[in-house]
């Protein structure tokens, strides 16, 4: 469905560039549609620009044909919107208040269940920055910089490492990689946030939206991050971070994520695919569950009750 309202509503170019070794995890199919081969399982962390992150990234596991087993931290308030929430919460998405003292125990149940189901598809996406990139988070990040002495990044707020490496020690043993994604949207400019050009509401009802959004993947074997060190697992993702932040300095200021005098052989080729279905076939299964249940609801009313001599 969100695959759908994107192609309709705000169709937009994506473009998945990433580090050489990931050379053959996207694909196109005839039809110009995008594959991706991600594996089954596996850890995907993001930085967060705009409220609409996740709904790109949801339609990356839609191309790993991995929509249905996608598990998205997310924070509480999100779980009460009318009909999107009810429908997350059906997914079993995990919803966190921000607050350890509660969020460890709803962490642990909800991880320990993905961890156990280890014979099924499960892709778990976390923000580690906590919110989308705003002029009140930057304002924290930069407080935060100044009492840690850590550098203040320019286009990405510092991350929170407890949430992430919680999941990597509740998931060790059942999911082999952490995939890392940077995103960028066009038209956006150094000094600015992305709420500034786009929202939920200016995408989906007002008409403006990207032209095209750039991911830049990077891959992490999970046995090679050292999540069992807390003061170690800080440096190894805050470095991380900084790194997004060169990626993104980069796109903004020359148009691509590589530095001028890369080989272009260095890294893997672009692929540049529109976001949407596959076919059109595929947006009437969007209700082929409410309709199988109105099909069963007929059946019986129709047959079994008046056999049963109840109607």
């Amino acid at each position: 469905m969100l695959t759908a309202e994107n192609q309709f509503f705000t169709p937009t170019l994506a473009t998945m560039h990433g580090d050489k070794e990931l050379d053959g995890v996207f694909r196109l199919n005839q039809d110009g549609t995008l594959r991706t081969e991600f594996g089954d399982r596996a850890v995907l962390m993001a930085n967060h620009q705009l409220y609409s992150d996740w709904v790109y990234l949801w339609w990356v596991a839609f191309t790993n044909r991995l929509h249905g087993a996608i598990y998205i931290v997310l924070k509480a308030s999100l779980k009460r919107l009318p009909i999107f929430g009810w429908g997350m919460q059906n997914y079993r998405f995990i919803f966190l208040s921000r607050k350890w003292q509660a969020d460890e125990q709803v962490l642990k149940d909800g991880l320990g269940a993905i961890a156990r189901e280890k014979q099924w598809p499960a892709w778990l996406l976390l923000f580690p920055e906590g919110t989308t990139m705003s002029k009140n988070g930057y304002d924290k990040t930069v407080a935060y910089a100044k009492k840690t002495d850590a550098v203040v990044p320019k286009h990405v707020l510092l991350p929170r490492a407890k949430g992430l490496r919680y999941s990597l020690q509740e998931l060790a043993g059942s999911v082999d990689y952490l995939y890392d994604a940077t995103i960028h949207y066009s038209g956006m400019q150094e000094g600015t946030y992305g709420e500034d050009y786009y929202t939920l509401r200016t995408m989906y009802l007002r008409g403006i939206y990207p032209d095209q959004i750039n991911i830049y993947w990077r891959r992490y074997k999970v046995s090679d991050i050292p999540y069992n060190d807390e003061e170690a697992f800080e440096k190894w993702i805050q470095q991380r971070w900084y790194e997004k932040d060169e990626l993104l300095d980069r796109m903004i200021t020359t148009g691509s994520f590589l530095e001028p005098e890369t080989p272009s052989n260095s890294t893997m080729a672009k692929v540049t695919v529109p976001v949407k279905l596959n076919t059109p076939f595929q947006l009437f299964q969007i209700f082929s569950v409410p309709l199988n249940v109105l099909l069963l609801g007929h059946l019986v009313w129709n047959h079994l009750l008046p056999l049963a001599g109840l109607r």
